[in-house]
């Protein structure tokens, strides 16, 4: 659940509408119940630690779980809820 939910955010931080605000990784985080029930844990302070530099170890994590499609697929499906909650648009998430 992590990997896919923190690539999300990573889309949606690339995203120019969450440039133009300067949305951070922890802002973003917040607009998720999960993300924000685990924000204590190693694994998500090292994620706001390192940001899009994560992305090669959660791609990696996930091979074997899910197809890259599937997986491009939830990503997108996540960041578009993450977008929608933060008053983005979701259709501008590639």
């Amino acid at each position: 659940m992590f990997a896919v939910r923190a690539l999300a955010v990573i889309r949606v931080h690339d995203s120019e509408e969450a440039k133009e605000r300067n949305l951070t990784i922890r802002e973003i985080c917040e607009v998720d119940p999960w993300l924000k029930e685990h924000s204590e844990s190693l694994m998500h302070y090292l994620f706001r630690a390192f940001g899009r530099n994560c992305i090669p170890v959660l791609t990696k994590y996930m091979e074997g779980v899910q197809s890259p499609e599937d997986l491009d697929d939830n990503i997108l499906l996540y960041a578009r809820g993450f977008a929608e909650r933060l008053g983005l648009n979701p259709n501008k998430l590639r």
